[in-house]
């Protein structure tokens, strides 16, 4: 039986930050589930209710294209919109610009790559 309340959907392109996150969500007890396409992220997202997401904001639109950016920022936002009620994170390099603070102001997370267990920690709970 699946455990809503402890995935974690991800969405990032990269496999060290992918294997970063994994391995630091799995030592706090969630079960981490992986995209690294927009349109991974979106057929994953479909079928489920995650407690969290965490969005990196440049990655492909398919699995194996370029990636491009915002991908992060347009989903949080459409994630908002349509009322979702798991946590939001933006998981990026990139720094942090009006649009981000906008997204925090509506109870998005920015996390600066690369993430720290605490902070990590302190966006699950």
């Amino acid at each position: 039986m699946y455990n809503e309340q402890k995935k974690v959907l991800l969405l990032e392109d990269d496999n060290h930050e992918a294997g970063l996150l994994i391995a630091k969500l799995t030592d706090l007890g969630y079960e981490p589930l992986l995209t690294q396409s927009k349109q991974g992220f979106l057929e994953k997202s479909d079928h489920l209710s995650p407690y969290a997401i965490i969005l990196d904001n440049t990655v492909p639109f398919d699995e194996g294209g370029p990636a491009k950016y915002d991908v992060g920022i347009n989903l949080a936002k459409n994630l908002l919109r349509e009322g979702t009620n798991a946590r939001i994170a933006l998981h990026t390099s990139d720094s942090k610009d009006a649009t981000i603070e906008t997204l925090e102001s509506q109870g998005v997370t920015y996390m600066k790559k690369p993430v720290s267990r605490e902070i990590l920690e302190a966006f699950l709970k």
